[in-house]
């Protein structure tokens, strides 16, 4: 449908998240609400379409659609317990393994779609672009950096992850936000 009205030139968006374009309802092998999210996870060729939408431009943003919830509120029957998982910590190596690694997408197109298409569909100026001015909020990362996901390492207050445990290609090496250092290899830096 995005690429149907944008091909008519309707000034539309679209995003998606990255457990839609990495996992399917095959990854359900029980009822473990690190799974639970809404929309729940489709098909194996719902994710083949995710991909090909990323790749074609129909999709133009990924976002972490990071929900924290606290093991109290996703330690439940799977009925009960809350949508949402953690995203945050992951959505750029699940990009990069998913999209990059697996999909052969370029990096240059992983970028857009996790910075500047975002900053530019919100009209943030000073975000997404490494122009002088801007904000200097830069994530420096390596595509080939493996990492398995432990989720009891996150800084979340959630640990809620399809992912954890799974071995991942591509991590942060630095974040900076404002210019200032914050982070190195995963680790907030202190003061």
């Amino acid at each position: 449908m995005s690429k149907t009205a944008k091909a008519v030139g309707a000034d539309v968006s679209c995003e998606t998240c990255p457990h839609y374009f990495s996992l399917s309802q095959d990854n359900l092998d029980s009822y473990s609400t690190r799974f639970k999210m809404n929309p729940p996870l489709r098909s194996a060729d719902d994710v083949a379409a995710m991909v090909e939408g990323l790749a074609d431009g129909s999709i133009d943003v990924i976002s972490s659609d990071h929900a924290p919830h606290t093991a109290v509120e996703k330690d439940r029957f799977f009925a009960e317990a809350p949508f949402g998982i953690v995203g945050l910590e992951t959505s750029l190596a699940v990009g990069l393994t998913f999209l990059h690694h697996r999909a052969g997408l370029p990096l240059d197109r992983i970028i857009s779609l996790m910075s500047c298409n975002p900053a530019k569909r919100l009209n943030l100026t000073q975000k997404g672009n490494l122009r002088p001015g801007s904000d200097a909020d830069v994530t420096v990362f390596d595509p080939r950096r493996q990492k398995q996901v432990n989720a009891k390492e996150f800084y979340s207050l959630g640990h809620a992850t399809p992912y954890d445990g799974m071995l991942l290609n591509g991590w942060q090496v630095y974040t900076i936000v404002g210019g200032e250092l914050v982070a190195e290899r995963g680790k907030i830096i202190t003061e």
